[in-house]
């Protein structure tokens, strides 16, 4: 069995199109974590920063969205 790799510029783009198809903005998002700054999320959604979410956010984020895990995530392949 081969070890999946996850397409870290597809993912982010991802993330992003989720979060615009469920009417959210950066701001939102940024509120329900609680940042103070929403840097982070937009980073997770920048294609060039090659940055995604720790494993609790993403749990969180996949609530937030009303989704999988695994559907916030492109693989390779």
């Amino acid at each position: 069995m081969e070890r999946p790799v996850i397409d870290i510029p597809a993912t982010s783009k991802k993330l992003k199109e989720i979060r615009e198809k469920r009417g959210l903005k950066i701001s939102d998002v940024q509120k329900f974590f609680k940042f103070e700054y929403p840097q982070a999320v937009y980073d997770w959604e920048n294609p060039e920063k090659k940055t995604l979410p720790r494993i609790e956010n993403l749990v969180f984020l996949a609530k937030i969205y009303d989704i999988s895990m695994d559907e916030l995530i492109v693989y390779e392949g």
